[in-house]
This record gives structure tokens, sequence and C-alpha cells, in this order.
């Protein structure tokens, strides 16, 4: 028992902190739930941030080298529909007009039949005239792609000399025009071929500016796309989860690539905000709840002690008001409580007159008893007469009772007078069994009973001590017929 009370008390003196620890832990729980929300949303406003932004470089990019390859198009119609034998002067005043409304565009040269033919400007490069791009390997893709699919392609970038930089080249096929036919539906003419300067492009697009938060990549060499190498930037940034959009060219694309200068960031000041307001909350709560169930188990020990004092004062009570109706000698009820059993059964049989029976007993020559035998054995026989009554009175609703002295009383409710009569018989049969023996007796060597039995219905405008003053009549008569007997009277026949 000592050991379980101990358990009790540990497990009490532990749930404090333990109630406690637990809602830090849940509070600190729920606080990375959201800094974790916080940080998917703070990365996603990045990206989308960074992806508006990678998004108006594209389009500046795609707009500046559209414009470029967009001039040499009135080029090709004057090729194609008017003048296929065009001279190296009327090329270079066509070129030199053309190239004046936009920079970045160094150079531009004719390929007749494939074979370098017209140059702009002609001065230092005299000597790529003749030059046969389909015979060089790495010319003669490009050459071949735009011939068949008869679009511009977009190769390089390569170095530019004897100027420096690097440019890219363009490869626009040239298509013959026939008098009342659909536009360059003849045969093939040659290529016009213009340099683009990579610089001007990516300054145009903001990609050079020094004020970027930006670090930018571009990959795709000779318009292949995300499977052609880097030529801008560093390769790093395709591996660091950066934002990239592609770039389209007339016949590929580049890959345009972005991320931070300074890395991605994962955190924001606001998950700063919510881990310290998160952990302050965490042990506010944590020492409320400590206190509150601290409190509660105190309450709950000081109910509980109430409860056990009450379930004592309760007990006693209950012992103290056995006792107030038990006789101390015989332990069955004593003249007090038979007066109110007696009065309480009355009144509930009273609300349908129903019948109610009482017996009377008195020891014969008790006094002489007491004189041969002496008190202590006296008080051992009115124990034992006790005991027969109780035997005797085996229904519930039945009560022996001490009446006074060597006087016995049984209050039998629901009885009517033969009821009640042979309860007194089986009294007197009971007891003689019992053979207790009584040499001051002068009816029987043994002990008996005078006893008295009344009988009547139970009603309101009667009282009880009608019936207990019959019973005594009753009882009265048997000693006067000599006693060891019985005698009764039914009040209804006095009644009605």
């Amino acid at each position: 028992m000592f050991i379980l009370k101990k358990v009790n008390i540990n497990k009490s003196f532990f749930l404090p902190y333990i109630s406690g620890v637990l809602s830090i832990v849940l509070v600190l729980t729920f606080t990375t739930v959201l800094i974790n929300l916080e940080q998917n949303r703070f990365i996603e406003a990045t990206r989308t941030h960074i992806l508006d932004e990678v998004s108006t470089t594209r389009a500046k990019l795609e707009g500046a080298l559209n414009e470029r390859l967009f001039l040499m198009r009135g080029l090709v119609a004057y090729i194609s529909t008017q003048n296929p034998d065009i001279t190296q002067e009327e090329f270079e005043e066509l070129t030199k007009v053309i190239v004046a409304k936009v920079d970045g565009v160094p150079s531009a040269a004719l390929f007749k039949n494939s074979i370098c033919t017209h140059l702009y400007p002609l001065k230092g490069q005299e000597e790529a005239l003749g030059f046969e791009p389909l015979k060089v390997p790495d010319e003669k893709e490009a050459f071949e792609r735009a011939i068949k699919t008869k679009k511009t392609v977009l190769s390089g970038p390569v170095d530019l000399f004897p100027q420096g930089g690097k440019v890219f080249i363009t490869r626009t096929p040239v298509f013959l025009t026939p008098p009342n036919t659909v536009a360059e539906s003849g045969q093939y003419w040659g290529m016009i071929s213009i340099g683009i300067e990579q610089d001007v492009l990516l300054k145009e697009a903001g990609i050079l500016n020094k004020d970027n938060t930006l670090e930018y990549s571009l990959r795709g060499y000779d318009g292949l796309g995300k499977k052609g190498k880097v030529f801008w930037g560093k390769e790093a940034t395709f591996l660091n989860n950066p934002v990239s959009l592609e770039v389209t060219l007339p016949n590929g694309s580049w890959r345009l690539a972005a991320m931070p200068l300074n890395r991605w960031s994962s955190y924001s000041l606001l998950m700063v905000w919510i881990a310290i307001a998160g952990i302050i909350i965490a042990f506010l709560t944590g020492i409320l709840i400590f206190t509150l169930t601290k409190t509660l188990l105190q309450l709950n020990q000081e109910v509980r002690e109430r409860e056990e004092i009450q379930h004592q004062l309760t007990k006693t009570n209950e012992e103290l008001s056995q006792l107030a109706r038990l006789d101390g000698l015989t332990q069955i009820a004593n003249r007090y409580y038979f007066d109110i059993y007696l009065k309480q059964e009355w009144k509930r049989l009273s609300r349908r007159k129903e019948g109610l029976s009482l017996i009377l007993c008195d020891v014969d020559y008790f006094h002489n008893y007491n004189t041969c035998y002496g008190h202590p054995q006296g008080d051992e026989c009115l124990k034992q007469l006790a005991k027969t009554l109780e035997i005797v009175a085996q229904r519930p609703a039945d009560l022996a009772a001490r009446f006074g002295g060597e006087e016995f009383a049984i209050i039998l409710p629901n009885t009517n007078l033969q009821g009640a009569i042979k309860v007194a018989h089986n009294i007197q049969e009971t007891l003689k069994n019992l053979q207790l023996e009584h040499q001051g007796s002068k009816v029987s060597e043994y002990v008996t009973l005078s006893i008295g039995i009344a009988h009547t219905h139970c009603h309101l405008d009667h009282s009880p001590q009608e019936l207990i003053q019959a019973a005594d009549k009753a009882l009265y008569q048997s000693k006067d017929n000599g006693r060891n007997c019985y005698n009764y009277i039914n009040l209804l026949d006095y009644r009605y």
C-alpha cells in the first residue's frame, strides 16, 4: 500500500513538469510549421520576383536581337526580287544605310552560291573573299540548316577579328523570286550574314548593368538551347536551382538562367521574428501550463482529502446512527429506534389502511433468574432471547427490539392477527428448544416468555400508542393467566 501511494505521489509530482514540457514542445512544433510555411512563401516570392526580372530581361534580349535580324530582310528582298547581281559597291552602300540605324553590327557579307563574294566593310577583310563555309566543318552545319529550313540561323558567339570581342553570326538564306510567283520560291541564290556584337545585345537587355542584383548566365551555343554550351556567365549558375527561361531564336534557342548574386537565401526577417515569438510564447505557455497543472493537482488533492474527510464523517455518522438505534447489550433495535420505526410504519401503512401487528414479550420471573445466576448470566440470557427474536422476525420489514429491561417487542407490518399468533408460537417453540435453565421460575425449569399480541389497521386518525397499549394489556392477561403463554387483542373488534 505504501509503495502504491508513493508511486501516485511521484506521478503527481512529475505531472506539472511533463505537462509544461509537452506544451513547450507543441508550441515549438507549431512554430516550426509556421517557419517552414513562411520559408516556402519567402522562397516562392523570391523566385517569382526573379522570374519577373528574368522575363523582362528575356524580352529585351529577344527584342534587341530581332531588331537587328529584321534589318536584313530589306536586303534579302532587294536581292531576291530586283538585283541578284548586286555589286560590291551597291552592297556596301545599302549595308551602310541599314546598319547605321542600330549599334552592334560591325560587319556583313554576301555568300553567293555559298561562297563569300561581298563584304562590308571590305577594307581590311579582302582575304576573306572566296571563303567557302561549306568546306569548313564548324560552318557547314549552320549553312545547311539555314538552307534546309529557309530560316535564319544564329551561331556563335565567335571571336571578332581584328576588332576583338565576340559576335554572333547570322546565316539568312536568299532564294530568288521569279516574276509573278510567290516570294523566294525560286532557286537558292546564296546567304546573307551579319555579325552582332554580344556585349551590345547583353547591354541592351540589361544583363551587363552594374546595379544588377542577379547573376545571369546564357547557354545554347549555336542556338542549341539547353543542349548547347554555356557561352556567357558561369556553368555553376545552372547547377544552383536557377530561374531559367528559353530565349527564342529564328532557328533555335538559348537558355537564360539567373540567381541572386549572394546566392539563394532561405530565411526572411519575418521567419526570425516568428522564431523569437514562438520561443517566448512556448516558454510562457510552459510556465502557465505548469502552474495551472500544479494548481489543479493541489485542488484535486484538497478535494480528495475533503472527500476522504466527508467519507469518514459519513461513516462515523452512520456508526453513531447505528449505535443510536441498537441496544448496547443485545445488539438489536433499542426503544428509541422502536418508537421511530413504529411511527414510520404506521404512517406508511395508513395510506392504504393496511394491517399492523405488534408482539410484546416479557421474561418470566427474570428477577429470580438474576438472583440465582447473577446479572452477567442474566445479560447472556437476554442476548440469547434477542437472537431468538431476530431469527423469528425473518422478513425485511419486521423489527425485533428491546422494549425495556427484560421486555422485548416485534413490529410486524402487513401481518394479520393469525400471522402474528404464528410468530408468537414460533418464538415459544424456538425458546423451548434452547432449554435455557431457570431454577427460579415457577412455571418451568427453563426460561419462558409471557407474550401479548395486538393487531389493527393503521389510520391517521388513530395513534400507534393505542397498539402498544393493546399489546401491553394482552401481555398482562398472559401473566394473569399463569405466564408462559400468549394472549391477543384485535383492535378492529373494538373500533368497528
